[in-house]
């Protein structure tokens, strides 16, 4: 299976805008997205693949299916997301 949404991403990082311009933005990309991160607070690092992404709160992450993450908080205040996940999507 492969974990790219076209042929030179597997993941998008829109930094600062918020989940309804997020949206906007990515009408086009969402449906081929299997997951969504939106940072609510604090700060840290989100490894997707081999690709590291430095996020902060207001920041949104739109990553394809199956693709490789871990997320650590490195900052002075807690980090919080929110993590949307599509379980009905086709199997391998």
């Amino acid at each position: 299976a492969s974990c790219r949404i076209d042929e030179q991403r597997f993941a998008v990082l829109l930094s600062g805008v918020g989940l309804a311009t997020a949206h906007a933005r990515m009408e086009g990309l969402r449906r081929q997205c299997a997951t969504q991160i939106v940072m609510l607070d604090g700060e840290g690092v989100y490894r997707l693949e081999s690709q590291w992404y430095p996020v902060r709160a207001g920041d949104v992450i739109w990553m394809a299916p199956y693709c490789a993450q871990w997320f650590v908080a490195m900052g002075k205040q807690p980090a919080r997301y929110l993590y949307y996940k599509d379980v009905n999507r086709a199997a391998l």
